[in-house]
């Protein structure tokens, strides 16, 4: 199976969480609605942006789009980003992935 297409599921199980926990937040008030919308905005809103960031990297696109401007939560999720090319890319993204970090670098810095 291509493993990009493994990414690809990923990315939409994890539209389909945040859209789930959603209409769960609607149903709740206070603190048990909180916790909710702290997960979807810290846990799943972060990993799906790297997820989309390692999938538009292996396809060959642009990634800039979806890196964060922010250097701090591009430092922590630049490693993790790796990561998913490297488990997820063909040869041809994993060769890439120098270049990635080297273009991408000074924003983390």
């Amino acid at each position: 199976m291509n493993t990009c297409i493994e990414l690809k599921v990923k990315i939409k199980s994890l539209a389909a969480e945040a859209a789930i926990i959603r209409k769960e937040e609607r149903k709740l008030t206070g603190v048990s609605r909180w916790h909710l919308q702290d997960h979807r905005k810290g846990i799943v809103r972060g990993v799906a942006r790297q997820s989309l960031i390692a999938y538009q990297h292996i396809r060959g696109r642009d990634p800039s789009v979806h890196v964060p401007r922010d250097p701090g939560i591009w430092r922590r999720d630049c490693p993790e980003v790796i990561r998913m090319i490297k488990r997820y890319g063909d040869d041809d993204a994993r060769t890439r992935v120098a270049d990635f970090e080297k273009r991408f670098h000074n924003q983390a810095a």
